[in-house]
């Protein structure tokens, strides 16, 4: 009973809906829409109450049918918004039922294809690998000797194919058999040059034994002829400093003789010097005693001088200002009083 009523679900589910998008409503407008283009197609004009009415019932009729087209617009909206769950619905349904069916092969073979491009993936490292090994083993042979060079010959007549990977493809191993004949001439190339090559350089080896033997005897007898010309010269070169010190020693006496006798010619001039220097310093003395005392009494003089020129000028003065008073109705002792009075305040004072 349970499954009957799941596969009748199912198939429910699977029904085809036949709802039109009813899109072809909106051309029912086109007309209305095209008449309102044409009646709105001017300027607006503002400045008069006629062209105003105009604009204003001319929009007035356009934002009626606005008004219904845009109402239209909502509910097919809302119409399609309700079938395109319905559809998500069905469809993912259907989807399911067969991701369902078909998921254990795909699994399957996509675990399938992954373990053959694993495989693929090793294989082909394994075949760069022995590629890179024979050329890697060329490039070695180069520099290598002639007794390295013959293993790696027996090691890579010993190396197949089927030791570095059983599974290979028949091109691989067409490749990789092609890359070990084509790197045999070239090992064998390699191995006589070194032959030869170590031939020449035992020659060498033998001619530069003999040449280093020559050398060191050369260079023996180079060592004791230098010990001998530098015995010579160390002997020479202690006679010249020890005759050098010599005559050294016999200057340095001489000068210090000179010296001495300069040193006794000096103190006797520092002593003329000197008994000299304290007899001019001594008349300076005298000269500078003098000279003061003519200063002090010209001072004295010139002070003296000064008082009596200043006490006569201070008469006058004093004689004027009385003569002044008495000449203003002031009687004589008056007059004498008031320049007495002038002449002992402090608070009065006349500048001469």
């Amino acid at each position: 009973m349970a499954t009957k009523k799941k596969a009748e679900k199912e198939n429910k589910e699977l029904q085809v809906i036949d709802q039109p998008t009813e899109v072809g409503i909106f051309d029912s407008f086109e007309a209305n829409i095209a008449a309102h283009e044409k009646a709105l197609n001017f300027v607006p004009d503002m400045s008069t109450e006629e062209s105003r009415t105009k604009s204003r019932d001319l929009l007035k009729e356009a934002r009626a049918d606005w008004v219904l087209i845009d109402q239209a617009r909502k509910d097919k909206k809302k119409e399609a918004e309700k079938l395109s769950k319905v559809i998500h619905a069905t469809g993912t349904a259907a989807t399911d039922r067969l991701e369902k069916a078909y998921k254990a092969h795909k699994v399957a073979l996509d675990n399938y294809r992954k373990d053959q491009k694993a495989i693929e993936d090793r294989l082909k490292q394994k075949f760069n690998d022995a590629c890179d090994w024979l050329i890697q083993t060329a490039a070695a042979a180069q520099f290598a000797t002639a007794a390295q060079i013959e293993e790696m010959i027996a090691l890579v007549e010993e190396k197949d194919q089927d030791s570095t990977g059983e599974q290979f493809t028949n091109n691989q191993k067409f490749e990789y058999g092609k890359s070990r004949m084509a790197m045999q001439p070239k090992l064998e190339k390699y191995l006589n040059e070194a032959i030869i090559r170590e031939a020449e350089a035992a020659k060498q080896a033998e001619a530069a034994a003999a040449l280093a033997e020559q050398q060191e005897t050369l260079r023996v007898a180079q060592e004791e002829l230098q010990r001998n010309q530098q015995a010579e010269t160390t002997r020479q070169a202690a006679q010249a400093a020890a005759e050098k010190t010599a005559k050294n020693a016999r200057k340095q006496i001489e000068q210090a003789e000179r010296d001495k006798k300069a040193q006794e010619e000096q103190a006797e001039r520092n002593t003329k010097q000197a008994l000299i220097d304290a007899e001019a310093a001594q008349l300076k003395a005298v000269e500078d005693e003098k000279n003061r005392a003519l200063r002090e009494n010209q001072a004295r003089l010139d002070e003296l001088t000064r008082l009596a020129a200043n006490r006569e000028h201070s008469g006058k003065i004093h004689r004027g200002i009385l003569a002044e008073l008495i000449a203003k109705g002031f009687d004589e002792n008056q007059a004498k009083t008031a320049v007495g009075v002038m002449i002992s305040s402090p608070l009065i004072q006349i500048i001469y």
